[in-house]
């Protein structure tokens, strides 16, 4: 405690300047430290704004790509079907000709049997 009494004593001596001086100087340290957090806080809410609307931009763009790839795999997937009709028909009418070949017993292709692989179409 002896220290505080010495620092007291010390500090009754300095003129009255000096303490003016060091007022001036608090005041216009916190003026400044409260003008540096508004600006902060201002800029952090730009920052914010700026940020909700990029990321708001990217959540469309990317609703757009998904259903634009949607839609073509829709296609895709249509197209496949198709084709897959096409072929199942094939294979039927196919299977169907070779149940009715009157050779269908024999271990080699008949003339008709060959006649009918190659026509596919």
């Amino acid at each position: 405690m002896m220290w505080m009494s010495v620092l007291l004593r010390a500090a009754s001596r300095l003129p009255w300047q000096i303490w003016a001086t060091l007022a001036v100087a608090v005041v216009l340290g916190v003026s400044a430290w409260q003008i540096d957090a508004r600006a902060y806080n201002r800029g952090f809410a730009a920052s914010d704004a700026s940020w909700v609307s990029k990321v708001n931009s990217e959540i469309e763009r990317q609703v757009g790509a998904n259903g634009a790839a949607l839609a073509a795999a829709r296609d895709r997937i249509r197209q496949l079907t198709e084709a897959k009709e096409v072929r199942d028909a094939t294979i039927e009418r196919l299977n169907r000709e070779a149940s009715g070949d009157p050779n269908a017993g024999r271990e080699s292709l008949s003339v008709d049997g060959v006649r009918r692989l190659n026509n596919q179409d």
